[in-house]
């Protein structure tokens, strides 16, 4: 669930993709942040 989760937002993001350069460098940060967030949950529901 967590990773359908993860590539909704991520698809939602390609859809809203920027003509600017911040906005996209914006977005590739924030996909790095939603897959680290994803490896810290998959960490904690191991235990």
């Amino acid at each position: 669930m967590l990773q359908q989760v993860a590539i909704i937002q991520e698809d939602e993001m390609k859809k809203a993709t920027g003509k600017n350069d911040k906005d996209v460098r914006l977005q590739k940060v924030a996909a790095k942040v939603i897959r680290r967030n994803l490896k810290g949950l998959k960490r904690l529901s191991k235990n």
